[in-house]
């Protein structure tokens, strides 16, 4: 059996023109919406109302080989983690015919680890986290884009409307 999912090797990873080489574990990113619970002791079912903020994207982070050359991708991520550089992260997927349907979003790095090892045969590895700063578009692997943009705070509540008898 086989199937036309996209899958991780083939990915490529894009921060503000770095393309970031060899990476190793790209974990699933969770986007959240924001929702802030409110509770009165004069409910009238006892079940909280929530209070719906924006999206949150979520704080892609993944592994990768470190390269500790001038010109290595450690270098220029570092050198942009200090300068506090706010860009363009762009996660590439590739389904098996080969087309491509990337994932973008602004973002910057708010974490990057020194280089670490498990021992002294293994490759230097280096982990790099960003926090979004905007809202993430999709373009499918048919060319038609998606984008989750935040909206303006509303009230809803989590109660059923309807009330039974019984």
């Amino acid at each position: 059996m086989t199937t036309a999912a996209s899958k991780g090797f083939g990915t490529t990873f894009v921060f503000d023109g770095v393309t970031i080489g060899e990476v190793l574990n790209f974990p699933e990113v969770t986007s959240e919406l924001d929702m802030t619970e409110i509770f009165t002791c004069d409910s009238a079912d006892e079940t909280p109302d929530y209070l719906e903020g924006g999206f949150n994207e979520g704080v892609p982070t993944f592994q990768f080989i470190y390269d500790g050359s001038a010109a290595g991708e450690y270098r220029m991520l570092h050198d942009k983690y200090k300068a506090k550089v706010r860009g363009s992260l762009v996660v590439t997927y590739k389904n098996r015919a080969g087309v491509t349907s990337p994932f973008t979003v602004q973002a910057m790095i708010a974490s990057l680890t020194w280089p670490g090892f498990g021992s002294p045969r293994d490759a230097k590895m280096a982990t790099v986290g960003f926090r979004t700063l905007g809202a993430k578009t999709f373009a499918d692997e048919s060319g038609g884009t998606a984008s989750s943009s935040p909206s303006a705070s509303g009230s809803s509540s989590a109660s059923p409307s309807a009330s039974s008898s019984v």
